[in-house]
């Protein structure tokens, strides 16, 4: 803090510390010689301001960023005086106040407000200033309505953030006279009624998810060509998706989970949004077929259709989504643009829950899912599925279909979750699953399955209710034992502690036989090896194969003597 004390600053102007990790008490000490300063920046720090609530700055500040800073529970009160304030930025700064009335008096010239993520109440003002082009009061406690003439009391607002407050009413049609705007986000209010019918312009964001708003979608939203995201999801939307969508050529995302619509997934979408990369239609009325010409879309990694009323086969040529075949390495924002003041944030259910998603640093882009659970799809799995290699999670729970469990699931080698519950799959569970690595949530149960449960890997890990209402399963871990087979992992559920004693030696009897055998058989081969180079070379990359698998079978073992034995 010493920066502040020096006399050469009482000619500093500018002064930015953002993005650091500066931490301490910044007091009125610290400013009282900056008396030309007009540009003050300590967002992303530690740090805390301390001021008494009479003192006046010696300063007129044009920017000030104290987003993330502490500033008490108190609003503000030596900002007052401000009055050539343009630029004020206070995001989660600690605020637990009533917005003062003074405030939107003294601020007559500010062009952008950003005061969100705070606890701030109260209502929106009847009138804003007209050189506002950022506006974002978002997660707060404002309530009330909002001014049917916002629009035009704003004619240069380019971003709009109200989410996350206890505003209702309806959705002002004057939004539809701003010319300039690109960002509207009314998301998480108690906004009613429909959608106004007047849009146009350059909206490149709309987000009123949920709402209770009800109704159809506009026909005039077709026309924002430069759309990237349009969010309306949980709301009470019904109808079909219109037609004149398929002008938002340049969409990225389009969520309109758990609302009302009905109709038939439209087949123009693989074909007039080649840039659409998440689609949720989750939790709907949609019946008939998948248009197979999603595939054509080579960006799509987030698929959602769950529960839903589509039949049908599972499309053969979901196998060649581009976006799916690869683990996504580089990170990279899925909207383009706004990136700093919007943040696409997305549910995924995946692994048995909702997991939510933030588009921070790209994270959002290396998600890949695929979520057809809760339809009436039959037919077998289509085989060619195996090839998409990227992705995390694959749902197809709670439908019809049958078959077997084709072995290329073994290929799909970044599975983190696989949900095949409630089905009336058949066969036996294929070995290959044993490759899946990552896997770290399985669902199999409700089946027809029989056979032999694999062993090995990431499958020694899961209990019983991952295979239960199967009966034609057998081994561990389920009670059921296989044929021909006394020894099996199943017969270990004793009830007597004598009994779970005998078990551990079993284990441990197992255990020094395997690492004894391995030892002894180790060196009979090594003379021969030495005088077959061919087959040295080809021992060693059996080895070299075997060795995870090898420690995953001890790790496993000393568990179940350790668990049997306390």
């Amino acid at each position: 803090m010493g920066l502040f004390r020096q006399k050469s600053s009482e000619e500093l102007v500018y002064l930015d510390l953002s993005m650091n990790l500066l931490e301490g008490i910044i007091s009125e000490a610290h400013l009282a010689n900056l008396t030309k300063l007009w540009h003050l920046g300590l967002s992303s720090n530690r740090l805390s301001l301390e001021f008494s609530p009479n003192w006046v700055p010696p300063f007129r500040l044009y920017w000030l960023d104290v987003s993330s800073c502490s500033l008490g529970k108190k609003f503000p009160s030596w900002i007052r005086n401000q009055a050539n304030m343009s630029w004020l930025f206070m995001a989660n700064a600690g605020i637990e106040d009533a917005m003062p009335d003074w405030f939107w008096v003294s601020f007559v010239q500010v062009e952008g407000l950003d005061i969100s993520k705070n606890t701030i109440y109260g209502s929106l003002p009847t009138i804003f200033s007209p050189n506002v082009r950022l506006l974002d009061l978002a997660d707060n406690f404002f309530s009330g309505t909002i001014d049917p003439a916002i629009g035009e009391s704003m004619p240069n607002l380019m971003l709009l953030s109200l989410s996350g407050n206890k505003l209702y009413g309806d959705v002002p049609s004057s939004l539809c006279q701003l010319q300039n705007v690109a960002v509207i986000d009314l998301a998480r209010n108690l906004f009613s009624g429909e959608l106004p019918n007047c849009w146009k312009h350059n909206l490149t964001i709309l987000d009123l998810s949920s709402n209770n708003l009800s109704g159809g979608i506009p026909d005039t939203i077709g026309s924002l060509s430069s759309l990237e995201a349009l969010h309306l999801s949980n709301n009470s939307l019904s109808g079909e998706i219109p037609l004149s969508l398929q002008g938002c050529t340049k969409l990225f995302v389009l969520d309109l989970r758990q609302n009302k619509f009905t109709g038939k997934v439209p087949t123009w979408i693989g074909e007039s949004c080649p840039s659409l990369k998440i689609l949720r239609l989750r939790s709907n009325m949609f019946a008939g077929r998948i248009p197979q010409n999603l595939s054509r879309l080579l960006g799509l990694h987030i698929v959602d259709l769950a529960h839903n009323n589509l039949s049908g086969t599972i499309p053969k040529s979901f196998g060649r989504f581009a976006a799916m075949k690869v683990k996504r390495e580089d990170k990279e924002y899925v909207l383009q643009g706004y990136k700093i003041v919007y943040v696409e944030m997305m549910e995924v259910f995946m692994k048995g829950k909702a997991l939510m998603y933030g588009d921070y640093n790209g994270i959002l882009s290396q998600v890949i899912s695929l979520d057809l659970s809760g339809n009436n799809l039959y037919g077998t799995i289509p085989r060619e599925l195996g090839s998409l290699r990227g992705l995390m999670s694959l749902n197809l729970s709670g439908n019809h279909l049958n078959g077997e469990i084709p072995k290329e699931v073994g290929s799909m080698q970044s599975l983190e979750s696989l949900d095949l519950s409630r089905n009336d799959l058949s066969g036996a569970i294929p070995s290959t699953m044993t490759y899946l690595t990552f896997l770290s949530y399985l669902d199999l149960s409700s089946n027809n399955l029989s056979g032999r449960i694999p062993s090995g890997n990431q499958l020694e890990t899961f209990n019983e209710s991952t295979y239960s209402g199967n009966p034609g399963l057998c081994g561990f871990p389920v009670k059921q034992i296989c044929e021909n087979d006394d020894n099996d992992a199943g017969t270990r559920n004793n009830n007597t502690s004598e009994e779970d004693g005998a078990g551990s030696q079993v284990w441990l009897s197992y255990l020094s036989t395997a690492l004894g055998g391995f030892v002894v058989g180790f060196w009979v081969l090594w003379g021969t090896l030495i005088l077959k180079s061919n087959w040295k070379d080809a021992y060693l990359r059996y080895i070299d194969r075997q060795y995870d698998r090898f420690y995953v079978i001890v790790a496993i073992t000393f568990n179940r003597f350790k668990n049997s034995y306390v």
